[in-house]
């Protein structure tokens, strides 16, 4: 923990920082759009490149996983019920509703430096038109339940679903860096064997791994989190109410 207290505080990270303050984020013009997704992904190498799994990190990384888990199936199940309420109350409509779960706008309160710099940096993070693979939230698309191509949606039990819960926090897919099997534990560019039993979701994987400006120093300290539900509701034919 003291290397990452120490870069948090490190010229070369306030010289980054001071640069993501110093553009315009009202305007969004498409110089700053740039300059933005370039810095943030700069700050991220920077931070990365101090980052030492050890038993405090572990432990840091392995409570935000979990918690993540938890907001994931608590996203699913909301995604279900708002789809069950939906199609009772639209009985003969066509039903889509989406679920995004998205890390809190507000600075983790376990961040080491809480700073109103960081705060702003922070917000800048989460903005999707800095980062745009974070629009849909953790994961890379939102969990979808739809009766689309179902004559008589009834519930959530009529449905096919995209994937079931685990394979969502997993993406169940066959993997040639596993041997062929399939990925329960998304723990690529981390050190194999201390992180071997974590079962890491992919939603880490795709925010550390390619949203762009998320480095591991400001996920490990995450905890809370929020979830968007939202319901599209098309007519299917004259009956629709």
């Amino acid at each position: 923990m003291k290397a990452i207290e120490k870069i948090l505080q490190s010229d070369a990270l306030k010289f980054i920082e001071d640069e993501i303050l110093s553009i315009d984020s009202f305007g969004y013009a498409e110089k700053d759009i740039y300059a933005m997704g370039h810095l943030l992904r700069a700050r991220k190498k920077l931070l990365d490149s101090v980052f030492e799994l050890n038993d405090e990190t572990l432990s840091l990384l392995n409570d935000f996983n979990e918690r993540l888990t938890l907001e994931l199936r608590s996203a699913h199940q909301k995604t279900v019920d708002a789809f069950n309420k939906t199609c009772a109350q639209y009985k003969d409509c066509t039903i889509k509703v989406e679920g995004r779960v998205y890390m809190s706008n507000r600075l983790p309160t376990l961040y080491p430096a809480q700073y109103g710099r960081n705060d702003t940096v922070w917000k800048a993070l989460l903005d999707g038109s800095f980062q745009p693979l974070y629009k849909d939230g953790v994961n890379s698309n939102p969990i979808l339940i739809s009766n689309y191509g179902h004559s008589e949606p009834k519930s959530v039990n009529s449905v096919l679903f995209m994937n079931d819960m685990d394979s969502e926090l997993y993406l169940q897919e066959t993997d040639p860096t596993y041997s062929g099997e399939p990925t329960n534990n998304w723990n690529e560019h981390l050190d194999q064997e201390l992180t071997k039993d974590m079962h890491l979701v992919y939603a880490f994987h795709n925010l550390w791994e390619h949203v762009g400006g998320f480095s591991i120093v400001d996920l490990i300290f995450v905890r809370d989190f929020e979830t968007s539900i939202d319901i599209h509701i098309g007519q299917k034919n004259h009956k629709c109410s």
